[in-house]
């Protein structure tokens, strides 16, 4: 693909290192590159490339090597609002504003400003819909090809991650401790959960369960369709709780340093690791490991028996859910830095 500078006035992402040596255990990283000053939204892996929104920047790297194949100027600063589908990037912004950038080009596809200026906190993308949260507790679909607004709604409390779609409804957690449903097509309030504390990390909902942890350190096992509580888990005395799940098992993360196996049959712990501190996002999972980041890097653990398989250590922290590629392992630091890393 050419290279492209979509905006002259940009500063250039830092030349990708190959090879680097990351203080540990040893493990080396791919290549790494500087993108900016911060990295809050979670990374994209697409199209044979990673996409990263840094500040008001976002970036599309190539994942072989880290260069950039093209950025574009956004205007304002994206927090976690970040997703993919259709061949188009989704972008919402500090201000509320909602982009669509074509992945191959990074042009412009289309630009919507809600009525209500609120920050963005997720985006969720399916069917040809974009679901998207608002930190002031609304919650509203656009179509996903055009930006048009199809509905909203307003949950009454402050969001601190966006929605999760699941087949016919969306699934949302505020800070004041409620999940709520929604159905898909109209924004219309199915049910609410009042869960253990505030939900600070996004539901998980799977073959008609929705997981949602809470930050008194509780795994919540929600039926989807009628919002009763099917079983807890407490997996931490307190903070937030964040989960992946594979087949029957349930992979916890929590804030206090405790990747957890929960049996989702049995709903017994099968193994705990708690060699790191700090993971804020759900892990990551593939047949062999379970990758988790943490206030000083990233850990692959054995999926089987919970023993660290490699570490690779920094010296800036490393919250976000890692993406696995066929590869490679890509995840970003605190700090605008995007790394690759080897997975076997």
């Amino acid at each position: 693909m050419r290279r492209r500078e979509l905006l002259g006035t940009l500063p250039a992402a830092t030349a990708a290192l190959a090879g680097c040596s990351v203080p540990g255990l040893g493990r080396r990283t791919d290549w790494s590159v500087s993108v900016g000053s911060e990295l809050p939204a979670p990374l994209v892996l697409a199209d044979g490339a990673v996409f990263a929104a840094s500040g008001a920047t976002a970036h599309r790297l190539a994942t072989d090597s880290g260069e950039t194949e093209w950025r574009r100027g956004l205007d304002a600063r994206v927090l976690k609002a970040v997703a993919a589908a259709d061949g188009r990037l989704y972008l919402g912004r500090v201000d509320g504003v909602a982009l669509a950038l074509d992945r191959e080009s990074g042009d412009r596809v289309w630009r919507e400003r809600p009525s209500v200026e609120s920050p963005a906190v997720g985006l969720d993308a399916g069917d040809g819909v974009l679901y998207a949260g608002l930190a002031d507790g609304v919650v509203l679909a656009r179509d996903a090809a055009t930006g048009e607004e199809l509905w909203r709604t307003d949950v009454g409390a402050d969001l601190d991650e966006g929605p999760v779609s699941g087949g016919d409804a969306v699934y949302v957690g505020d800070r004041e401790g409620r999940l709520y449903a929604v159905d898909a097509a109209t924004g219309e309030e199915r049910w609410t959960f009042d869960a253990s504390g505030g939900l600070l990390v996004r539901p998980t909902a799977v073959e008609g369960t929705v997981y949602q942890g809470s930050d008194a350190g509780v795994l919540h096992a929600v039926d989807a369709a009628t919002g009763e509580e099917r079983w807890r888990h407490a997996a931490a005395e307190d903070g937030s709780v964040s989960v992946a799940v594979d087949g029957d098992t349930a992979y916890l993360a929590t804030v206090a340093g405790s990747l957890q196996a929960l049996s989702l049959d049995a709903r017994t712990v099968q193994w705990r690791f708690e060699e790191y501190s700090g993971a804020a996002a759900p892990p990551a999972v593939d047949p062999d490991a379970v990758y988790v980041g943490g206030n000083t890097g990233l850990n692959a653990v054995s999926k089987d028996s919970g023993d660290r398989r490699w570490k690779v250590d920094a010296g800036d922290a490393w919250h976000q859910t890692p993406r696995l590629g066929e590869e490679r392992v890509y995840t970003g630091d605190t700090e605008g830095t995007v790394y690759a890393i080897g997975r076997s």
